[in-house]
């Protein structure tokens, strides 16, 4: 089990040879975890971080295995929908393996996006996070319910994503950018707003 000094580390382990989520919170804040999923569909993991002195956020990390989006898109969709009753703060992190830039041509893709705008999480991320010599995909992600907030970098306390298939073989998300191992950074930050 992984350990940085100052932080809890929460995971959901998958079933299968690769996948499943962690997340390292700093100890100075709270937390409770609201759910654990773990499947040969996707691994989830939900937590509500507490901040002193600002509203509490909803922390989802997120992996979708290469199968079955339809069982996944159920999941996402009666999940985010719950939380987005709580009418709290969501930041949604992850590899969901949907591009989005196929949302024109790919019934997945233009499904998710509906159950997002639907339930007001917006993506931060708008540029390619998987490139290659012969093409280019949007299927990693942070989504927020934040739009009317304005976002600065240098606020206290980022939230950084940090996709790793080779550090203990799954997805971690580590708060206030420290990182251990051979991690490839996310290409976004999401900040918790001034």
């Amino acid at each position: 089990m992984p350990t940085i000094p100052g932080y809890n580390f929460e995971f959901v382990p998958t079933p299968l040879a690769s996948g499943g989520v962690a997340l390292f919170i700093d100890d100075k804040n709270g937390y409770r975890i609201l759910e654990k999923a773990s499947n040969g569909t996707f691994q989830a993991l939900w937590v509500e971080i507490s901040f002193v002195k600002k509203k509490n956020i909803i922390c989802g990390v997120v992996y979708r295995q290469h199968n079955s989006p339809e069982r996944f898109q159920k999941y996402f969709e009666e999940t985010i929908e719950k939380f987005v009753a709580l009418d709290k703060q969501i930041c949604v992190l992850g590899d969901f393996n949907i591009d989005l830039l196929k949302a024109q041509s790919s019934n997945y893709s233009h499904d998710f996006l509906l159950t997002l705008q639907s339930c007001y999480p917006i993506p931060t991320v708008d540029k390619p996070t998987r490139v290659r010599s012969t093409s280019a995909t949007l299927i990693d992600n942070i989504f927020v319910n934040i739009p009317e907030r304005r976002w600065s970098v240098g606020t206290y306390i980022p939230i950084s994503a940090i996709i790793s298939h080779n550090f203990a073989s799954y997805p971690q998300l580590y708060i206030n950018q420290r990182k251990i191992g051979k991690c490839v950074i996310f290409q976004n930050s999401l900040l918790v707003p001034s």
